[in-house]
């Protein structure tokens, strides 16, 4: 049988991504959570539903890239908030005994706004800063943008970090450079950045401003996988189907297949028809129940 992995398609979308200019939903921008579920976490908090308050706040921290930018930050005001509300609630117990809770309902209002407060007040001012900086990038005036992010970016801003990895990688406003690129890169990935541990990875199997290293390449993809990143886990799929980095592993690649295609990654679905080709019934089997696992985590 012909070794359908050397159909598969791989070229069109095996580059580093997004470009400058062309960030997602300007969700590098903000300078403080501001998902759907940081809203529904001060609604669970004017209730004293603690519980779904810290869930719903974890969710936001570990399901956007921007607010990692904040993090010590963040958890700083998360952890004054939180022992505000135990002392909050061992006061609403020792009130109810008295039958006194009148002023109580009153107290818990207030102290739920103060941390609302306090939540939001929580980010420096560095949002201007991002903002300016990507208006300026779609002006085509590199140089402010660089400008505007560096401090940032030399601050621990990962999406900072990204962002000047762009402009080195591209040569906006800078002499093009991929080993300052991949530097900056890497500083962002380390801080969990999706879109730069993809490029560092796109980088090192490309041995762009970095040595040939499929294996760094195959962990970085994978870290960005992780973090249901799609390109990334197209890119992972592709290096599990040739035994890039790895030894060949065709559950594997399938699985990830199937996740990128979910997300509508150009050539996954195509990809996932040629490797099952390969598989046995009993791997094809194991491919699609750990896809549907990810893909309903997912929903």
């Amino acid at each position: 049988m012909k070794d359908a992995t050397k159909s598969l398609r791989r070229l069109e979308i095996r580059s580093v991504a997004p470009a400058v200019g062309r960030f997602a939903a300007l969700a590098n921008t903000f300078p403080r959570p501001t998902a759907f579920e940081g809203v529904l976490a001060f609604k669970a908090v004017t209730r004293f539903n603690f519980v779904n308050a810290l869930w719903f706040w974890f969710h936001c921290w570990f399901s956007h890239n921007h607010t990692l930018a904040y993090g010590r930050v963040f958890v700083n005001h998360l952890l004054t908030i939180i022992s505000n509300l135990l002392l909050l609630t061992g006061y609403a117990k020792f009130r109810a005994r008295l039958g006194t809770l009148g002023i109580f309902h009153h107290i818990k209002q207030y102290l739920a706004f103060v941390s609302l407060a306090v939540f939001l007040s929580a980010a420096p001012a560095a949002g201007a800063d991002m903002a300016s900086g990507l208006a300026a990038v779609k002006k085509g005036d590199y140089e402010t943008a660089l400008k505007e992010w560096l401090p940032l970016a030399e601050d621990g801003n990962p999406s900072a970090q990204y962002n000047i990895g762009q402009l080195y990688r591209l040569g906006r406003g800078v002499p093009k450079d991929y080993t300052k690129a991949s530097q900056w890169y890497e500083k962002a990935a380390e801080m969990r950045h999706s879109g730069a541990r993809h490029n560092l990875a796109v980088l090192y199997e490309k041995g762009l401003g970095v040595p040939i290293d499929y294996a760094k390449a195959l962990d970085w993809y994978e870290k960005a996988a992780n973090q249901d990143y799609g390109i990334a886990q197209f890119n992972l799929a592709v290096m599990y189907s040739v035994g890039q980095g790895t030894k060949r592993d065709l559950v594997k690649a399938y699985t990830w297949y199937a996740i990128a295609a979910d997300r509508d990654i150009d050539g996954a679905a195509e990809n996932s028809d040629q490797i099952a080709k390969l598989m046995t019934e009993d791997q094809l089997k194991e491919a699609l129940e750990r896809a549907r696992e990810w893909i309903d985590w997912r929903k």
